[in-house]
């Protein structure tokens, strides 16, 4: 009986987005893909100016201080998701320095293969 109460938990916890603090930058881009997922798998009842508030459910910590310049109005408005998804892409996502370190690694690892 605990296996099966314990599937049940798990199951629901599957469906639930993890909170992004910003902590660690390395798991935003995981977390970004699993928001955008959420957003799109909300029913059609829920309105587009209903997605940056959503989004904000999921956010704490570090990267919530980083969006308290952002106007409520702004965030509550259609595309209020987008407007949170680039400030943190501003401050978590990939920088160029490690683009171009990314790029250069592979580039001479296939031309020696």
């Amino acid at each position: 009986m605990a296996a099966s109460s314990s599937g049940v938990d798990d199951v629901g916890n599957h469906n639930k987005l993890d909170k992004f603090d910003g902590t660690d930058p390395s798991q935003y881009r995981r977390w970004k893909r699993r928001a955008q997922l959420m957003l799109a798998g909300l029913p059609n009842t829920v309105g587009k100016e209903k997605y940056g508030p959503r989004l904000m459910e999921a956010i704490k910590g570090e990267a919530e201080i980083l969006l308290e310049g952002i106007d409520v109005d702004v965030i509550c408005a259609d595309g209020g998701d987008k407007i949170i998804f680039k400030a943190l892409d501003e401050k978590y996502g990939p920088q160029p320095v490690d683009l171009l370190h990314t790029a250069l690694k592979t580039f001479f690892y296939e031309l020696m293969a």
